[in-house]
């Protein structure tokens, strides 16, 4: 079983691109808060999206905004500007629910989901 839920803010301004075959897709990082010992820690989750998913995250979402999202772990390995070899642990997400934002006024609350099953 490959299944993972977060909820978490978004961590950097969000950018939309698309693939050659025209797929939009985007990467960020999820910010998660977590706190032991009486001390906050925050871990940083890269998340890539595809398609539908990635569609409304650019349209409604920005940096801060706090999002739940469910997915899988994905391994990819990939060549740096520098010619180095490099291999990274994403969430690749099938689900996400645009829960708020630090932006966002009491008066004015938006809820969008989105889910899809066609990935790369």
């Amino acid at each position: 079983m490959n299944n993972v839920q977060l909820i978490g803010r978004i961590a950097q301004d969000l950018e939309l691109r698309k693939t050659q075959n025209d797929r939009a897709w985007l990467s960020f990082s999820l910010a998660l808060n977590e706190y032991s010992n009486g001390e906050q820690h925050t871990t940083f989750i890269d998340c890539v999206a595809w398609q539908r998913n990635a569609e409304i995250l650019a349209q409604y979402a920005h940096k801060g905004a706090l999002i739940g999202l469910e997915g899988r772990l994905q391994r990819r390995n990939y060549t740096d500007r520098n010619g180095q070899n490099r291999s990274i642990v994403e969430v690749v997400v099938n689900h996400v629910e645009l829960l708020g934002s630090k932006r966002q006024s009491d008066s004015q609350e938006t809820t969008n989901t989105a889910s899809s099953n066609d990935w790369p």
